[in-house]
């Protein structure tokens, strides 16, 4: 299971590289910006901003997080 102290590693990552929540009903949620998702206070709870959706997340649903590559190269630049 993913504990917040995963996420908040990938979350801080610099230059961000963005990465996906799997969860156990086989959902999908990417992570595209590093200003995108927070914590509740006692970090059992993710909340993550899509556009003009949000998703609700209890972390023990959470199953992994997959990191999706090297940061592009605007990245790198700044």
């Amino acid at each position: 299971m993913i504990q917040a102290s995963d996420v908040k590693k990938a979350l801080d990552q610099r230059p961000f590289v963005r990465f996906e929540l799997h969860l156990d009903n086989r959902r999908v949620v990417p992570v595209k910006q590093h200003d995108a998702l927070l914590f509740n206070e006692s970090r059992t709870m993710v909340l993550i901003v899509e556009q003009d959706s949000f998703h609700h997340i209890p972390l023990n649903h959470v199953t992994d997080l997959i990191v999706l590559g090297q940061p592009s190269p605007e990245q790198l630049t700044g």
